[in-house]
């Protein structure tokens, strides 16, 4: 592989390189970024009475399920329909 320069990594460069551009998955990654940080209280107690209440609250759930959104996102089919037509 020969060297990439620098300017690969502009996002206007990016963007180009894409097809789908950076702007279309902005909107994807803020959600999920907010999601992430939405659960910081959940996810962050200390031992104790409310640690013991959530973890026996996922005891009967997968607690993986409320991501369903994230991992079942298909990046690759996502940019090609976002590719326009050539």
């Amino acid at each position: 592989m020969g060297h990439v320069p620098h300017t690969v990594w502009e996002p206007e460069v990016i963007q180009q390189i894409s097809g789908s551009g950076i702007s279309d998955r902005l909107p994807r990654a803020t959600r999920v970024q907010a999601a992430s940080r939405g659960r910081i209280p959940q996810h962050q107690l200390p031992d104790g009475p409310e640690q013991r209440a959530r973890d026996a609250a996922f005891t009967g759930e997968d607690p993986l399920s409320h991501n369903d959104w994230i991992y079942a996102h298909d990046a690759e089919h996502a940019a090609v329909a976002a590719t326009p037509a050539g």
